[in-house]
């Protein structure tokens, strides 16, 4: 009896030391934050509101890799430079929307224009603004990509990088241009490709290129004021970058996967030309230096479940593991005790 007690003892205390370490994990592995300041013209612009979905892992050599519901988009995300990282994240945010991927976030600014996003894990995360329509003028946020840990710091705080378009600007026309890096393989092309039009992250039209329309197509009389964007079905064994060249032209570029054994076949070339870059009118870009600190001050709104206007999607991709552990211990305690109780109405 006392024999069994003891061990009884023994179950309890490493279930309680495991409890501890379980938590610490949990903490170590929510413990980075983003904070989003938007202004304009050093004022606040309250009422904007962002998704934040998880795209990817962070490793400990410091590269990138997708994973969960990105892992399918043939994206780089490895890359060396600021305009690679830009045309990145406009890429998977095209594909995440085609998709109806669900945001792991949704958070609006507050009064002062700050939003705080706490108790994210450590990968790396897309952020996108929707479009935000004054009495006047149009708001258009750019997407990005950041990392956490980023340089070093748990905590991100980074200004807002956004276009302006007065409401009454006239009509554009914009085009779509298809560009394929894959001499020596052309033959693996396919024979059509579906391209999609979003108007402020939502589908507007659907077409086709292919060899018959040059691998390009023209949009006439869209609003000035929609934030437009081009995405692709995912193509096997290519790569794609889709990046925006001037304010009117989209160019989708296509990169052969070459197979491992091919070492020796010629370096891949551009075969469509990259047009000249035009200006819209009504439209100026604003460029915000981002600045990294840890959060401070009273003047942010945190998020948490129940306390946005907008609302929050769960959140997905936790480490469940350590529940899994504490059902088997919790089961072998409750076997244990019919046991004894067992011994104690023998005795």
């Amino acid at each position: 009896m006392n024999k069994i007690r003891r061990i009884r003892g023994v179950i309890c205390l490493l279930l309680c030391l495991f409890m501890i370490t379980a938590n610490q994990v949990w903490a170590a592995e929510a413990a980075y934050g983003i904070e989003l300041h938007v202004t304009h013209d050093g004022k606040a612009i309250p009422g904007a509101e962002f998704e934040i979905y998880r795209v990817g892992e962070v490793y400990n050599s410091g590269r990138f890799g997708l994973s969960g519901s990105f892992v399918k988009y043939p994206v780089n995300v490895n890359v060396s430079t600021t305009q690679e990282m830009q045309n990145a994240a406009d890429t998977l945010y095209a594909y995440a929307k085609v998709d109806l991927l669900k945001p792991r976030f949704v958070g609006g600014v507050s009064e002062s224009g700050v939003l705080v996003i706490n108790d994210l894990n450590k990968g790396l995360y897309l952020i996108a603004g929707k479009t935000l329509i004054s009495s006047t003028k149009t708001y258009q946020f750019q997407p990005m990509l950041i990392s956490l840990p980023y340089d070093g710091k748990d905590h991100v705080v980074m200004n807002v990088k956004y276009s302006v378009v007065e409401n009454d600007a006239e009509p554009i026309s914009l085009k779509v241009l298809k560009s394929w890096k894959d001499q020596g393989y052309s033959g693996k092309r396919p024979h059509d490709i579906t391209v999609y039009l979003l108007k402020d992250g939502n589908i507007h039209d659907v077409v086709e290129l292919n060899k018959n329309n040059n691998w390009r197509y023209e949009w006439t009389m869209l609003d000035a004021a929609s934030q437009w964007s081009v995405s692709e079905e995912v193509l096997s064994k290519y790569t794609t970058v889709i990046r925006k060249e001037g304010e009117k032209t989209f160019l989708i570029v296509n990169t052969y996967i070459k197979p491992d054994d091919d070492d020796d076949d010629p370096p891949t070339k551009e075969t469509t030309p990259v047009t000249t870059p035009e200006t819209t009118p009504g439209k100026k870009d604003v460029y915000v230096v981002t600045e990294r600190s840890k959060p401070t001050g009273p003047d942010t709104l945190e998020i948490g479940e129940g306390d946005l206007p907008f609302g929050v999607i769960p959140r997905t991709g936790m480490n469940w593991w350590p529940s899994v552990v504490f059902a088997a211990l919790g089961f072998c305690l409750i076997v244990l005790g019919v046991i004894m109780r067992r011994r104690d109405i023998d005795e």
